[in-house]
């Protein structure tokens, strides 16, 4: 990883993410926004987990989500980060609007935009500098201004905003991960959700490692999972208990130095077990020969 591009990545993203909040609405902007988003993808392919985001927060908020969230989305996760964000640009532009000084968790946009997709969003509106009011439940309010100024901690808003940026993006690169895996190996998004957290690189270097190991695991255990129904290469599956015997080994059990045939099943039927061990007793006429002894009969 080279130092110096992912400082100069950082500083051409931060003065490209003020202009974009600067600037009207315009295609001019959705330009801005497309190569914001190409930095942004440069730069979290090449720095580890706490480099990514200004607050940890914000990747936390990611896993968390993936991993306890039943019906988590990228797709509604990146969109809650970009509502979450043009929250923060009104308050950024317009910091003078009442409105904006309390958030209502109880509102449609919080419920519907970003309560729905993430687990705890409310973090990201506590970094912006709310609290919870004391007057009215479910209530996030800024701290009272005072006379002939407004709440709002510009720098900490213009942080959280950039985050959701970065959060935007890092959902899309996830996707994208999965979607190259998924393809040809089972894997969850809270799997590429870990995984990504822990290895650096781009999509396609992420793909190759994760099919890669995905692949090593159908060799070492290549078995059927219940998890999926189907072959499942990714994870071992579940050990089966031989059925209860009376400590003879169950039908069908090959005996010593006897191997199943090579299309992997047992045969219908083996012999008894006792005849892979000893010959068979010589039977004459149904009675056994004079050298063994009547049941009961002395032995000299």
């Amino acid at each position: 990883m080279s130092e110096n591009r992912t400082a100069e990545l950082w500083l051409k993203i931060d003065q490209l993410h003020l202009k974009f909040l600067q600037a009207e609405e315009t295609p001019a902007k959705l330009e801005i926004r497309k190569k914001l988003e190409g930095l942004v993808a440069e730069y979290l392919s090449l720095v580890p987990q706490e480099r990514k985001f200004v607050s940890a927060t914000t990747g936390d908020l990611i896993a968390t989500s993936a991993k306890w969230k039943p019906d988590f989305s990228l797709v509604k996760a990146a969109n809650a980060f970009r509502a979450v964000e043009q929250y923060a640009a009104n308050l950024i532009n317009q910091p003078w609007r009442q409105e904006f000084w309390s958030i209502r968790q109880y509102s449609g946009f919080y419920k519907h935009s970003v309560e729905t997709a993430l687990s705890g969003p409310e973090k990201l509106f506590l970094e912006m500098g709310y609290s919870a009011s004391t007057a009215q439940a479910q209530v996030l309010c800024l701290p009272q201004p005072r006379v002939g100024e407004h709440p709002v901690n510009t720098d900490l808003v213009t942080s959280v905003a950039r985050d959701c940026v970065l959060a935007c993006v890092e959902c899309q690169l996830l996707a994208d991960i999965h979607s190259g895996v998924v393809t040809q190996f089972p894997i969850t998004l809270d799997e590429v959700v870990e995984f990504r957290r822990d290895h650096i690189g781009s999509v396609e270097v992420c793909v190759r490692e994760l099919v890669y190991r995905k692949n090593q695991l159908r060799y070492q255990f290549p078995a059927t999972s219940p998890q999926y129904g189907l072959q499942n290469y990714g994870y071992p599956g579940q050990p089966q208990p031989f059925p209860p015997t009376n400590g003879f080994p169950p039908v069908g059990f090959p005996g010593p130095g006897q191997l199943y045939p090579p299309h992997g099943f047992p045969p219908t039927s083996y012999p008894d077990y006792h005849h892979t061990q000893f010959p068979p007793a010589q039977q004459m006429n149904g009675f056994p020969p004079n050298s063994v002894p009547q049941y009961g009969a002395p032995v000299n």
